[in-house]
């Protein structure tokens, strides 16, 4: 197996386990949640892609969308929610 798709199959694993967290937090916050997706985004940066979606009134949206790293995601949601 390559290095290049041990890192792909981590990051894989990781996106499911970083989406379950986000969706989580997000729900204690008490707004409507669109979508939390989160996928293997450039494995040689280590980056995520995600489309995180939630609100409920235009004072609650908001969208995140691009790439981000772990910590990066981390910080917005698990640590800020």
């Amino acid at each position: 197996m390559s290095d290049h798709y041990a890192i792909y199959r981590d990051m894989l694993d990781e996106s499911k386990d970083l989406e379950e967290e986000i969706r989580t937090a997000l729900e204690k916050l008490d707004v409507t949640i669109y979508t939390v997706y989160v996928s293997v985004g450039d494995e040689n940066t280590r980056q995520f892609f995600a489309d995180i979606e939630y609100g409920g009134s235009p004072e609650k949206y908001r969208r995140y969308r691009g790439l981000y790293t772990k910590a990066q995601l981390e910080r917005k949601f698990l640590k800020e929610v």
